[in-house]
């Protein structure tokens, strides 16, 4: 982190080829989750969401051993997916699988719309409910960094 008034700026040159591809990839992203959430909002009003999360979860843990053999040739399984922590990522893999299984019922239960306008919202609902400097009785790290910053200016002037 930077300290007192230094700031980081990245700055990229990429070339004109690489941001025609990139554009297409992100449009072809869109895409390609536009379709997967109107299939899972079809499918979850005849299908049980578990039936619905083993396919999809199967499809994607095909695509990344693919992506992992192909930046890897030769390699083996277990060594591509080795963990540093296998409990964490034990856990955080059953999150996922919650938490993908809530958004498909959410599907069934919702309009598509309303689906998407909830979590498109959801990053701005943990940043409001974030403590307040009241909460956490003025000792929030960024509140300490701001009064430091205060204090270091004060004692230039």
């Amino acid at each position: 982190m930077p300290k007192g008034n230094a700031s980081v700026t990245a700055t990229t040159s990429v070339p004109p080829k690489n941001t025609t591809i990139a554009i297409g990839l992100v449009l072809a992203a869109m895409f390609a989750f536009a379709v997967m959430d109107g299939l899972t909002k079809m499918l979850s009003q005849t299908l049980p969401i578990p039936q619905i999360l083993w396919v999809r979860n199967m499809v994607f843990t095909a695509l990344a051993f693919g992506m992992l053999y192909a930046q890897s040739p030769g390699a083996k399984l277990s060594s591509l997916t080795r963990s540093g922590r296998p409990v964490l990522q034990f856990f955080r893999a059953l999150l996922l699988v919650v938490e993908s299984g809530i958004f498909m019922l959410a599907f069934k239960l919702m309009p598509l719309a309303d689906v998407h306008a909830i979590n498109a919202v959801a990053p701005l609902l943990v940043v409001a409910m974030r403590p307040s400097e009241v909460e956490c009785g003025g000792q929030c790290e960024h509140r300490q960094q701001q009064r430091n910053q205060q204090d270091q200016a004060g004692k230039h002037d």
